[in-house]
């Protein structure tokens, strides 16, 4: 499995783990379990569950404005592009809420 690949399934295993958990009682272990790969894999990925919590804010962030971005590419009228760039944030949170 490649790096990327498997970087990918780690972020989306632990997001749903950390989902059903919460911050606190989310493991490492519990997640490497979850993505099926060992302990010690997931360590070479991360250096702590922060690490990974950050990590999963980041591509969130990533993916929230690439969406965003995107969306608004799309209207050419100025005006709608503006209230794209208002009220569409809004529904791409809603959308992407678990």
């Amino acid at each position: 499995m490649k790096t990327e690949n498997k970087k990918k399934i780690i972020r989306e295993t632990s997001y749903l783990v950390f989902k059903k958990y919460g911050f606190d009682k989310t493991t490492m272990q519990e997640i490497a379990k979850e993505a099926g790969v060992s302990k010690s894999a997931l360590y070479y990925y991360y250096d702590s569950k922060e690490d990974l919590f950050f990590d999963l804010i980041f591509h969130g962030k990533e993916r929230f404005q690439q969406e965003l971005k995107e969306k608004i590419a799309k209207e050419k009228d100025p005006i709608k592009r503006f209230k794209l760039f208002i009220t569409e944030p809004f529904n791409i949170l809603v959308d992407q809420a678990p």
